[in-house]
């Protein structure tokens, strides 16, 4: 595939998609490319959340941002330039998701009482 189609089906597909996750082992580049297709999508006139579970700085610095947590973080503007024929301003956030946090408040919601929270949590699986 030449550049171009892979630009041209790269665009489409964040253009027709709601929800993008970016896997892989450490030091491939998830963090690098989450953050670019979120910046492409944001300046093509969606609204974009960019959410990371990697403790590390990188997302936040990458993104002009002092750090992140569990709130999402508007990305500076300067950043998000509309691209040609966008219809809409972009708006960008970032956030990076506390799981254990994400677990319990999970657990706690769908729990019927205490015996059945202590259940699931000591579940070894």
């Amino acid at each position: 595939m030449s550049d171009a189609r892979g630009g041209e089906a790269f665009a489409r597909l964040l253009a027709e998609r709601r929800l993008l996750v970016c896997v892989g082992p450490g030091g491939v580049g998830k963090t690098t490319v989450a953050a670019a297709m979120g910046l492409h999508a944001a300046r093509s006139g969606r609204k974009t959340l960019v959410l990371t579970i990697d403790p590390a700085r990188r997302l936040a610095t990458m993104l002009g941002l002092d750090g992140l947590d569990d709130e999402e973080r508007p990305v500076p503007v300067e950043q998000l330039e509309p691209l040609a024929g966008a219809r809409e301003r972009a708006a960008m956030y970032a956030a990076m998701l506390d799981t254990g946090a994400a677990y319990d408040s999970l657990i706690k919601r769908i729990a019927e009482d205490e015996d059945h929270r202590q259940r699931i949590y000591n579940n070894r699986l």
